[in-house]
């Protein structure tokens, strides 16, 4: 299975939004960072991993952020890991990119 990527990208560029609010959840965990979001691109695994542990491919979110509970984004690389079956949904001003074991949700953030 191949991610719409280009539907990912087209998203975030149809919104014309500098900030971007990047929430995972997993496990009943959430964790957030907010992001200018400059690019994106799909990486593939060197080699499989027998175990699972690592994921065959992921999609890289670019730019500068900082998670929302304090410190910066290292590397200016937000990882989405592509674990077993994915789903993507575009919910208006929210992308949402289902795994199996998390919920991503790329969001646009309004300032007041």
């Amino acid at each position: 299975m191949q991610i719409p990527i280009d539907q990912v990208e087209s998203w975030i560029h149809s919104k014309h939004c500098p900030t971007f609010l990047v929430s995972k959840e997993e496990n009943g965990d959430l964790d957030q960072v907010q992001m200018n979001i400059q690019g994106i691109t799909l990486k593939g695994a060197e080699r499989v991993d027998p175990d699972g542990y690592v994921a065959a491919q992921a999609l890289l979110l670019h730019g500068q952020g900082s998670f929302v509970n304090g410190g910066e984004l290292p590397q200016n690389v937000y990882e989405i890991p592509l674990l077993g079956t994915w789903i993507t949904q575009d919910k208006g001003n929210r992308m949402q990119i289902e795994t199996q074991r998390a919920v991503y949700t790329i969001q646009t953030q309004t300032t007041h």
